[in-house]
């Protein structure tokens, strides 16, 4: 049998981490605290492209998956309409409460917001049309680059039209609820299909080391330029949701630097703290469902109401209980 490759599950494993401590640190914490030291400290841990390393690695690993382009369609589908039940589920409390008067808000911006799972069937869906065709590769890389290159026209069109529709919002529009767009999300695992495809054809990861090191210190320097000039900054979620080519281009050279980086510490991989980190990669989708079920109902208790103390002592319950629940669930379940 074929060992898996550890450095997918690694990068997943801490875009894990990073996924629960953000949702708790935007959902439960008071602004005092976020505009702390401490706060300005977790924010610019939260400029680590997670959500894009999740997309990136979906369209890698998709290229190599055995399904045909049938299955991989129909399977993003399903993973739409898990997106669906997962919006119920994390706001059941805050449903119940607005259904019965005690709470304020529209329904259907809860029910039917853009989160990431609905962008990854999306994704799943397009991929899926792209993967029979003999240039799959070239059109997906193209289709990737076109996304983020149309993404401020085709935003300001659909604003045009109408913010609040709920297909433009899919697709990109200002809408309060439109939070992973197609554009420009979906160019993420465009060009991870893509990267993939190439790496195979032209056999790349037997680059010149000294090659390797170059492109991975160019990378790398890309990537601090971003956290430099902080285009990924979380205190304006709408400009990180509808980010533009200059947010693509570093977080492409980050991941890409930090890919090349772990390749020469096979080291990392191993330990207790690691196997949990591939385990909790590994089993990515599970971990966000879950995870999100217990925050957002959590915080229809108590939204941005606790200190500093709940965001570290709630990033390990809610990180242990995940990982049981996890854990005990069998194969069958959730295999989206």
């Amino acid at each position: 049998m074929k060992e898996r490759l550890w450095i997918p599950d690694y990068l997943k494993g801490w875009a894990v981490l990073i996924m629960i401590q953000t949702h708790i640190f935007e959902t439960w914490i008071r602004q005092d605290v976020i505009n702390t030291p401490v706060g300005e400290v977790i924010r610019v841990a939260n400029n680590i492209p997670a959500a894009m390393w999740f997309m990136l690695l979906m369209g890698y690993l998709a290229f190599f998956t055995r399904s045909s382009g049938r299955k991989l369609f129909f399977r993003g589908i399903k993973v739409f309409f898990w997106g669906l039940l997962l919006n119920i589920g994390l706001n059941f409390h805050y449903l119940i409460q607005t259904i019965s008067g005690k709470a304020e808000g529209i329904l259907l911006e809860s029910v039917l917001a853009i989160d990431i799972l609905f962008l990854a069937g999306v994704s799943l869906m397009i991929l899926g049309l792209i993967r029979s065709s003999s240039k799959a590769i070239w059109i997906s890389l193209a289709s990737g680059l076109l996304i983020v290159l149309l993404t401020p026209w085709i935003r300001e069109l659909l604003n045009l039209a109408n913010s609040d529709n709920y297909i433009f919002a899919l697709l990109g529009s200002d809408a309060d609820w439109s939070f992973f767009p197609v554009f420009p999300w979906a160019s993420y695992p465009l060009i991870g299909y893509a990267f993939a495809g190439l790496l195979k054809k032209y056999n790349l990861i037997q680059l010149p080391k000294s090659l390797k090191l170059v492109i991975m210190a160019i990378s790398l320097l890309l990537g601090s330029v971003g956290f430099i000039f902080n285009w990924n900054d979380l205190a304006d979620l709408s400009s990180f949701y509808h980010h533009d080519w200059k947010v693509f281009i570093w977080s492409i050279s980050f991941t890409l630097g930090v890919v090349i980086l772990l390749s020469y510490l096979p080291g990392l991989k191993k330990g207790a703290f690691s196997a949990w980190i591939q385990f909790a990669g590994k089993h990515l989708t599970r971990y966000y469902v879950i995870q999100w079920l217990i925050i957002g109902n959590l915080a229809s208790f108590f939204f941005k109401e606790l200190g500093l103390g709940a965001y570290v002592l709630g990033f390990f319950v809610v990180s242990a209980i995940t990982t049981i629940i996890v854990f005990l669930l069998k194969d069958k379940h959730f295999v989206l």
